[in-house]
């Protein structure tokens, strides 16, 4: 979203200054880049047995994501294409993340998530 009101030129965020209005075009960038790569490092960490094939999803999303993303800036696209692929594309993602992991067996302690991950000392796990 942070890219988005970039791209849009929103201003606001659920009634707040957008990140890039309060602190720059340049930092919300930086910002938003960390954070999608940070959610691919909580994946890939995450202990899951599932890891893989949720981080091969959690990409083609994000592909499926930047390519309506950009059907909507050039307007090559209907409203209801780019929506399927911008808020209808994240829903879905988030779907078929809980249905790949919960397809695999909870009982074996070897895919409990790693929430102790030491390269997550900035995660605020209260």
């Amino acid at each position: 979203l942070i890219h988005d009101d970039i791209q849009d030129a929103d201003e606001e965020r659920y009634g707040h200054p957008a990140v890039w209005k309060q602190y720059g075009i340049a930092m919300a960038i930086a910002v938003g880049d960390w954070l999608v790569a940070h959610g691919y490092r909580l994946i890939a960490h995450s202990g899951f047995a599932a890891a893989p094939s949720m981080l091969a999803a959690t990409v083609d999303s994000h592909v499926r994501l930047c390519e309506g993303q950009g059907d909507d800036l050039s307007g090559d696209a209907d409203y209801v294409s780019v929506c399927e692929r911008k808020t209808g594309e994240a829903f879905a993602l988030a779907d078929s993340q809980v249905h790949e992991q919960a397809s695999f067996d909870f009982g074996d302690d070897d895919i409990e998530p790693d929430v102790d991950n030491e390269n997550d000392e900035n995660i605020d796990n209260n």
